[in-house]
């Protein structure tokens, strides 16, 4: 069986990783993204769990499919744990997560 590797995917895993690191060390190398609000979803995308072969001569229809039913979600549920921890800040006078 032969494995292809790409160099751009190479890349995008060390980035990963090392955004994965900076998290854990409590500090954000991008700066406008908090720690760990993407990283599992950019694994997911370099590991290939989202791709599929037919794909390849429609990607426009690729896209649309994966902001469907990824981006979409995400950006709901986000906005959801966003106003809860909002609420449970506000209840408890207290916001978890911040030293």
């Amino acid at each position: 069986m032969d494995k292809v590797f790409s160099n751009e995917m190479n890349v995008l895993k060390a980035l990963a990783i090392l955004l994965v690191v900076s998290g854990h060390l409590e500090f954000s190398l991008l700066g406008i993204f908090p720690p760990y609000s993407f990283q599992l979803a950019l694994f997911f995308f370099i590991s290939g769990c989202l791709f599929k072969d037919k794909y390849l001569t429609d990607v426009a229809t690729f896209v649309e499919r994966r902001i469907k039913s990824l981006l979409i979600p995400y950006f709901w549920y986000n906005l959801f744990y966003m106003l809860v921890t909002t609420l449970i800040a506000k209840l408890t006078g207290k916001f978890w997560g911040v030293p």
